[in-house]
């Protein structure tokens, strides 16, 4: 359901749904785990055109270059404008 002004969107992360209300010009951020440095990433696959989503890895915890070592994606979905829709990212 959209309210006037208000993009709702329904956006599945690691196996579970979160819901999320914005207005427009909001942002928010969700962090999901992964492991980048053995070639698997978090794409978006799917993202309504009211929203703008933007993906970036944490910075590094791990001694630079090792392989094997976890790093989280941060995930930001900022609303454009008014709508609805499901964002899906895949790993």
């Amino acid at each position: 359901m959209a309210l006037a002004g208000m993009t709702v969107l329904t956006a599945p992360a690691f196996c579970a749904e979160e819901n999320m209300e914005l207005t427009v010009g909001q942002s928010k951020s969700i962090t999901l785990p992964g492991n980048p440095t053995t070639g698997f990433m978090w794409n978006v696959a799917e993202a309504p055109e009211a929203v703008k989503v933007e993906l970036e890895l944490e910075k590094a915890k791990a001694p630079r270059g090792m392989v094997g070592c976890p790093r989280a994606t941060v995930v930001t979905v900022t609303a454009e404008k008014t709508g609805q829709g499901v964002i899906k990212l895949v790993y």
